[in-house]
């Protein structure tokens, strides 16, 4: 039940949060529609098999999990061991959180970090950023490693179907 509630409640925060930023971003919906345009046409639904040609649609995914940082805190983990983290020991059974929005919102890592651009996963031939790409590595809206989410592969899906049905069918 926790799981579902949880991802029931992220979804829906992101999808208002989504409508509230198209809607004052005229130029990114218009990107968002003529790629949506390009790739899916307004004959059929989008599916999943259409996302590895909407780079500008992930990059739009990407930056709004940035954006809005729906979960700033991932859950929280005790350090089996002593640890250093930067000159910092972390003893044995500390309690340690990952602070998700500041991570999102470093402001001496992002450029313009409270204007909503989705072109800062864009490469410079028009396709997404590798997930290599500092940029991606900067960002963990699903917490990582072997205590990932275990919603994140739902959730990314879901979440791109959301974008791209509600732009090939809608103006906000």
């Amino acid at each position: 039940i926790d799981i579902v509630l949880a991802g029931t409640a992220t979804t829906s925060n992101l999808l208002y949060l989504f409508l509230n930023i198209i809607s004052r971003h005229r130029a990114v919906q218009m990107k968002l529609q003529e790629e949506i345009d390009c790739i899916v046409g307004s004959d059929r639904t989008v599916c999943l098999t259409d996302k590895g040609g909407m780079p500008y649609t992930q990059a739009t995914q990407l930056e709004l999990l940035r954006y809005s940082s729906v979960t700033p805190l991932a859950l929280h983990h005790s350090s089996l061991e002593d640890t250093l983290i930067q000159d910092k020991t972390v003893p044995a059974g500390s309690d340690v959180l990952l602070n998700l929005y500041h991570m999102h919102h470093d402001e001496d890592f992002w450029e313009n970090l409270f204007e909503f651009q989705p072109e800062r996963f864009i490469d410079d031939d028009g396709g997404l950023i590798s997930g290599s790409h500092p940029n991606r590595r900067h960002m963990m809206p699903f917490s990582a490693g072997p205590r990932v989410c275990l919603g994140k592969a739902l959730a990314k899906s879901r979440l791109f179907l959301v974008i791209a049905s509600l732009m090939q069918k809608f103006e906000i």
